[in-house]
């Protein structure tokens, strides 16, 4: 809001592209740049962890999705290796790798909370297994 005491005491703006993750953080670091919005979970504790820095966190409804190939001669047009492969992730552990910094995919759509907990079961997994396998003829 120009003209007001609301108005940002800011002349320019200059957007730096990094393509390097870890350059990116060194950049913040060392005052190169003002701000980021890519923080790697691995510089995560960095970053908490400077103290003329500050992080801020916040879910945000995006997620990363697995693609599977489906044409006929390939192993992932099969329904029960798709469903194998649903049985055998383990969000919560995805969501510890990334250091807490996630949240669950309830759909491929969302990460809203809903009755869609896909909790994952090595017997589901192995029943998928066996009947793609039965499929085979093995």
């Amino acid at each position: 809001m120009p003209d007001t005491d609301m108005a940002a005491p800011i002349k320019y703006v200059t957007l730096k592209y990094i393509a390097d993750n870890d350059a990116t953080i060194s950049a913040l670091r060392s005052g190169e740049v003002d701000l980021t919005d890519n923080v790697p979970a691995n510089q995560v504790d960095v970053v908490k962890n400077d103290p003329n820095l500050c992080l801020l966190a916040e879910l945000v409804n995006g997620c990363i999705m697995m693609k599977y190939n489906l044409d006929e001669d390939h192993i992932t047009s099969n329904e029960d290796i798709r469903k194998a492969i649903l049985y055998a992730i383990n969000q919560d552990e995805v969501v510890a790798v990334k250091n807490g910094l996630g949240g669950k995919a309830y759909t491929a759509m969302t990460m809203l909370k809903n009755d869609n907990d896909l909790i994952p079961d090595p017997s589901k997994v192995q029943e998928h297994l066996n009947n793609y396998y039965a499929s085979l003829g093995k």
